[in-house]
């Protein structure tokens, strides 16, 4: 569920799909590690930062 879906085959977009119902909480924790992904990568470029 980390790897881009336009990297993934078919069949293997289809299973994430079909995890995605099944669970839909993962689905919401993927777009919280999506948000602290891009809050560090964001923090780590800017200017100044350690």
């Amino acid at each position: 569920m980390t790897t881009a879906r336009d990297h993934l085959s078919k069949a293997d977009t289809a299973t994430i799909a079909d995890i995605e119902v099944a669970a839909p909480v993962l689905v919401e924790a993927r777009g919280l590690i999506d948000r602290f992904h891009s809050m560090i990568s964001n923090q780590t470029a800017a200017p100044g930062c350690r």
